[in-house]
This record gives C-alpha cells, structure tokens and sequence, in this order.
C-alpha cells in the first residue's frame, strides 16, 4: 500500500515539476530576450531597443522621454492616438494597438504590444 501511494505521489509530483519547468523557459526566454535589449542599450549605445518580435518589447532607460517610444511608432507607421495610464494606442489604416509600459530594476521601461495583428505585420504577413 505505501509503495503505491509512493507512485502516486511521485507521479503528481512529475506532473507539477514539468508544468512548472514550462512556466519557467517561457518566462526565462522572456528575461533573455530582454537581457539583448538591454545589452543593446548599455553596450551599443542605443536609447531604444526593439527586444524580439517574437515578444513584441521594446526596452529603453528610465531617463529617456516616452516620446522615443512614439517616435520609434511613427517610423513604422503607427500614430499615437491615446494614452490610458501605463497603456499606450497607436492606430494604422484603422488598425489599433496596445502597448503597454512597465518598469525593471528601476532602470529600464519596457514597453510590450499586445496585438496579433502587429506581430503578423513585423514578421512580413499581410
């Protein structure tokens, strides 16, 4: 009886060990897209940073003007249409996105796009 409460609980224990290491790699490969960024910013001198098109960030130090940001948008071809607290909007040919802005190690803003569409147009889909 011992032996199989021993599996038992071995094998739940597996289960979260592996959910828990997938948790882990995604938010690991996000903290490693984010380390180039930075490493762009520190190493290479640039005052923003796109991080990764897969994660959609953008990284650049606190001191600068959020104003880099939108400009780095406008370049793309996305205008500034509004911003609701730390959530940025952008609108292209009736399109809009989302980004929003966060704060790490209190050096850093990151700035994050939330839209499927964006991501489908960086990657050359139409």
């Amino acid at each position: 009886m011992n032996t199989r409460q021993n599996r038992k609980a071995l094998k739940w224990l597996s289960i979260l060990l592996s959910v828990g290491a997938i948790a882990v790699l995604y938010y690991e490969l996000k903290f490693f897209d984010l380390l180039l960024g930075v490493y762009n910013l520190e190493i290479r001198g640039k005052r923003i940073a796109r991080v990764s098109q897969k994660t959609l960030m953008y990284v650049m130090r606190s001191h600068e003007d959020e104003d880099l940001f939108t400009r780095e948008m406008e370049k793309l071809g996305w205008q500034f249409y509004d911003q609701y607290g730390r959530g940025y909007l952008f609108t292209k040919q009736g399109e809009e996105i989302l980004a929003t802005r966060s704060q790490h190690l209190g050096r850093y803003q990151v700035y994050e796009i939330h839209n499927e569409k964006y991501f489908n147009y960086m990657n050359g889909a139409s």
